[in-house]
């Protein structure tokens, strides 16, 4: 098995609101499912997000929104966004786009989100890209190809 790719380049959020208890929902976002998970623990809160379909630049700003308004009330914020089983579709144009419009939203207290892309280099590359623009604005994020990478690199952030 090849070694995993991760994307750190310097490691360093709206505006739907869903009501999240400790179980699980479903949003639907354009021609993306999303399920989401929220854990409350004594040693922090973690978000797992898990994308099924077709996942452009409006579905992955709907992601980001909702990762933000769930985040906004909470400290020691973790969260993974998997895409894993998504087909990405998102330009390089549109990253420029896509963080210009959250870049409000994301600015905020401690959070780190780690983002599992497919396979496939095409759609790492790009999220790989969106990552390191979005940590140019100081948000702890990174991309990576096998979610036990990701949820490593979240449990090693203190």
């Amino acid at each position: 098995m090849p070694p995993s790719r991760e994307n750190r380049a310097g490691s360093n959020h709206g505006c739907r609101r869903t009501k999240l208890r400790a179980g699980q929902n479903f949003l639907h976002v354009s021609t993306v499912d999303l399920k989401t998970k929220l854990l409350e623990l004594a040693g922090g809160n973690y978000l797992m997000v898990t994308a099924r379909g077709q996942v452009d630049v409006e579905g992955l700003e709907e992601i980001f929104r909702e990762v933000s308004a769930i985040s906004k009330s909470r400290l020691n914020f973790r969260v993974l966004i998997d895409l894993a089983v998504s087909r990405i579709r998102l330009a390089l144009p549109d990253i420029d786009v896509l963080v210009n419009s959250l870049e409000h939203h994301l600015l905020h207290r401690n959070i780190q989100i780690a983002v599992v892309s497919s396979t496939e280099i095409h759609e790492f590359d790009r999220l790989s890209v969106l990552c390191a623009s979005l940590r140019s604005l100081g948000l702890k994020i990174a991309a990576f190809d096998d979610a036990k990478s990701a949820v490593v690199w979240l449990a090693d952030i203190i």
